[in-house]
């Protein structure tokens, strides 16, 4: 058992292979030597008795590299600064570690994941960087009350594989609950020699169930696929956060996801429509799942015509419905070249360029937006963009 023990500025490198780290300190590191040599155990407690945790340790500037584990469970402790780098695992917490606080600390390049967290509880990272993580940037599975306030996560999934479990800034495996995000900074990057794969496909992951997360207020466009895979949380906020849509879930009510996106969903472009022909253009956006729900979509529409080389624009609001399958939307006009006296109207029998929605995929991720020219003259190219 290791209590009350205070460390600063250790670095501990080996170069050699050995997979060892800092352990057996007791008081005044009176057998740190002994330990950097013989240990395999990282930092955390190999006293004699069965408890492998280390109390209320503050660590402070400390720098562990090329271990087997980097930082393992710690209870009531505090880490400053520092840094944990090429470890398996970075900082490895489980059931029992709990109440750390991690303030500004640096996670880099572990061959696993940078942070892993299972079944741990009440830990709070500040500030600081999750960088290059082999499988994930920070995997949390059954884990509760976590909160990362303004950490920046960058180029995780260096391995780049195809598994649910890694390629993502943060991975939220089964039974999490109340997991906050706080003012976070997400960011792709290949290796620092610009080789190695551009990653991650994703910023979040999340696979069975989680409960109450929350991300507000940041910057989470790092991806290269998309924001987030798998099925949303029973309950769940996500906020204010570039890259990502807004959405509102909770388990007592319907939710509203979407108003104006903080990013385009999805455009594309038709083929010219002379007069008396159609057009399809394929949309795409996230698949509603879950109980009733429904999302709040923006369509901007833009039309040239190339016989006068006239521009048009509109905006209609597109409100899709889900119970146990995706409805068509309801569809209200925003403002612009709009109705019969305009250009663009959802109608099969009036206005210059007639719009319908058909094709609507049963969890709503796809459908096609028809355009026929009912008009007398013109040849049009028809931009949609969805929001």
């Amino acid at each position: 058992l290791m209590e009350e023990a205070y460390v600063i500025g250790i670095r501990l490198a080996l170069e050699d292979g050995i997979s060892a780290g800092l352990a057996a300190i007791q008081g005044e590191l009176a057998a740190l030597d002994t330990a950097i040599a013989t240990t395999t155990a990282h930092l955390q407690s190999v006293a004699t008795g069965t408890d492998l945790y280390t109390h209320i340790a503050t660590l402070i500037d400390c720098q562990f590299s090329n271990c087997t584990n980097g930082v393992v469970n710690l209870i009531d402790s505090a880490m400053l600064a520092g840094a944990v780098s090429a470890c398996q695992y970075g900082l490895w917490l489980s059931s029992g570690a709990a109440a750390n606080n991690f303030i500004g600390v640096r996670y880099k390049w572990c061959t696993q994941h940078n942070i892993h967290i299972f079944q741990a509880q009440k830990n709070q990272f500040i500030g600081g960087l999750v960088d290059r993580g082999y499988v994930a940037g920070a995997y949390l599975a059954g884990a509760a009350d976590i909160h990362f306030v303004g950490v920046q996560f960058s180029r995780n999934g260096r391995n780049n594989d195809a598994t649910w479990l890694g390629n993502s800034h943060v991975v939220l495996d089964s039974n999490n609950a109340s997991i906050a995000i706080t003012n976070p900074i997400w960011t792709t990057g290949t290796d620092d020699n610009g080789t190695g794969a551009l990653t991650p496909q994703y910023g979040l992951t999340y696979n069975n169930a989680n409960d109450r997360i929350t991300i507000t207020s940041g910057d989470g466009s790092g991806f290269v696929t998309g924001f987030a895979r798998g099925t949303e949380p029973t309950n769940y906020v996500l906020r204010d956060v570039s890259g990502a849509g807004d959405s509102i879930v909770t388990a007592a009510r319907p939710y509203l996801r979407g108003g104006t996106a903080a990013h385009t969903v999805q455009t594309r472009n038709s083929a010219n429509i002379t007069t008396g022909l159609s057009s399809t253009i394929a949309m795409g956006q996230s698949s509603m799942t879950g109980g009733y729900t429904a999302y709040s979509r923006e369509l901007k529409l833009y039309a040239l015509d190339f016989s006068t080389g006239t521009s048009y624009a509109a905006r209609f609001n597109l409100t899709f419905y889900y119970d146990t399958t995706a409805h068509l939307p309801s569809v209200s006009a925003a403002y612009g070249e709009i109705g019969g006296a305009g250009i663009f109207q959802f109608s099969s029998t009036a206005g210059t360029l007639r719009l319908s929605v058909t094709g609507l995929a049963v969890d709503g991720s796809a459908f096609t937006l028809n355009v026929k020219n009912g008009g007398t003259a013109g040849n049009y190219s028809v931009w949609a963009e969805l929001l």
